[in-house]
């Protein structure tokens, strides 16, 4: 007992004549739109529409749809500065961290350095500075002295958190060998 039905959204909504023709809802849908941070569901209800008439809308009025576009791209410049400002503040402040002892409870909480936020940062503001130097001819990444250093720091960190590290054969055979010393040249004067 399947009746077959076309869904067709002018037969809920009206023509897109009529969508045209009543822009009433625009300015509270745009509005709450950008008060949500582009809920198209929020924006629709506050604007007593479904969301699919909005949607048709956008398809079929091109004024619409860059106000819409606009909206969206001043939406995607306030989460980029909210996401700034807190990178910058970790930057600065660090992230905080609790440590806890074996029965479960607080044995320290505190700051730590947010190397990365900083790194982050430094690299945005300070380009010329801060950005990693490519090299045309090779295609890799040129780290500067200071980036190792800093590199060779938090993975000795990171390491001695993990404790000393077992030591087996797989071990042992994935270590990459030393650079050789250069020998010791010893002058003496001959008279």
């Amino acid at each position: 007992m399947s009746a077959k039905h076309s869904f067709k959204a002018d037969n809920l909504l009206g023509s897109p004549e009529s969508l045209r023709r009543d822009i009433r809802w625009r300015p509270k849908f745009l509005q709450r739109l950008l008060d949500t941070e582009g809920d198209v569901q929020k924006a629709a209800s506050a604007a007593g529409i479904k969301p699919v008439h909005a949607y048709l809308a956008r398809a079929d009025d091109p004024d619409f749809e860059l106000d819409w576009d606009n909206i969206r791209r001043v939406i995607d410049e306030i989460r980029a500065d909210q996401i700034e400002a807190a990178t910058a503040e970790r930057a600065v402040t660090g992230s905080p961290y609790t440590k806890y002892g074996t029965k479960g409870d607080v044995v320290e909480t505190g700051t730590i350095p947010d190397t990365t936020a900083a790194v982050t940062m430094l690299k945005a503001y300070r380009p010329a500075r801060f950005q990693e130097k490519r090299d045309p001819t090779a295609g890799e990444t040129i780290q500067s002295f200071t980036d190792m250093v800093r590199a060779l720091g938090e993975e000795r960190r990171a390491r001695a958190a993990l404790g000393p590290a077992p030591v087996t054969a797989e071990a042992v055979i994935d270590t990459p060998a030393l650079p050789a010393a250069p020998p010791l040249i010893r002058s003496r004067e001959v008279n």
